[in-house]
Formats: structure tokens, C-alpha cells, sequence
């Protein structure tokens, strides 16, 4: 079984027990850490699925589509929660400390941080010009790096959505 295309980014559920991961044959597969065994496949992305995060308490998990959305996933049911348009293929997505909300990047360079119960959109930080690759929260959920092809990464402020700062490595 397994996937039938590259994979092309993966997690591991907070209490070790899972892993999930993404493919380009456009589904998440999860996997049992322990065994290796398959547990499921989560199927409704139409492309490539580039990134996957799960929350603390291991019941929620986010994918980053080439489709443009970023969707929403029950662990125990397998089925999709959330459906969530970003206008642009999404790069990567990670999950807050608290659950609470998901955090996008897409190659236009948007980041959004969205509600993860209701799906609602809480902020959208501007500021890279080029694809935003990868994004992370950190550990007190209080700001998030993102990653761009501009060649910068950028720290942004989760409450306001304030730039903090800009490091700069090569473009």
C-alpha cells in the first residue's frame, strides 16, 4: 500500500503514537509509529499535498495543498472538518501551542492565521515578495516565523499581526 507518488512533508502526532503523511498523489496516509502499519487515508485534496501539521491534543489535522486550500482533518473519524480557500497553492501550514488556530503560507506570499474550530480568518500578515515556503509558531503561540523565496524570513506578531523582524539570508 502506501503512497503512490513522492511524499512531500510528514508529522508526528504530539503523544508520538501516529505519523501522517503528505503526497503528491494529492492524499494524506496515516501511519502507526510503533507497527508502521497504515491506519487511513485522507482523500478530498484535487493536487499536490506539500504540508501537514496536527494539533496538541492529536484529534485535529491540517494539510497544505497545491489546490489551494488548507483543509482540516478529524483524526478519529478521518473525515474533513474544514475546507479553507487561500487563492494560492499552500506551501505549508503549523498548528498553535494552544490549538486554537492554523497558521498558512502560500506562493503568493500570503500568510493567514485562521480559527481551526469555525474556519474564519483571524489575521493575514503581509510583507514577503516571493512564495512563502514554510511557516512554524512558536512554543508560547506568541509570534510565527515564515519562510520565503524572497530570501527572508520574517517573525510576526500573532495577536496583532505586526511584523516583528526580518532576517535576511540569500535571495
Amino acid at each position: 500500500i502506501g503512497h503512490t507518488k513522492a511524499v512531500l512533508g510528514c508529522a508526528v502526532s504530539p503523544d508520538g503514537t501516529w505519523i501522517v503523511s503528505a503526497s503528491r498523489d494529492n492524499t494524506l496516509k496515516i501511519w502507526e509509529a510503533v507497527t508502521g502499519n497504515e491506519l487511513c487515508t485522507l482523500v478530498g485534496h484535487k493536487n499536490w499535498v506539500q504540508g501537514c501539521a496536527v494539533n496538541p491534543d492529536s484529534t485535529k489535522i491540517a494539510s497544505a495543498s497545491a489546490d489551494g486550500t488548507l483543509r482540516v482533518w478529524d483524526f478519529h473519524s478521518g473525515q474533513e472538518l474544514l475546507n479553507l480557500q487561500c487563492n494560492g497553492s499552500v506551501m505549508g501550514c503549523s498548528v498553535s501551542p494552544d490549538g486554537r488556530w492554523v497558521v498558512s503560507a502560500n506562493h503568493w506570499g500570503k500568510i493567514i492565521l485562521w480559527d481551526l474550530d469555525i474556519g474564519q480568518k483571524l489575521l493575514s500578515p503581509e510583507g514577503h515578495h516571493g512564495w512563502a515556503y514554510g511557516c512554524a509558531v512558536s512554543p508560547n503561540g506568541k509570534w510565527l516565523v515564515s519562510a520565503s523565496f524572497d530570501g527572508t524570513l520574517k517573525l510576526w506578531d500573532t495577536s496583532t499581526g505586526r511584523e516583528l523582524r526580518t532576517l535576511v539570508g540569500h535571495t
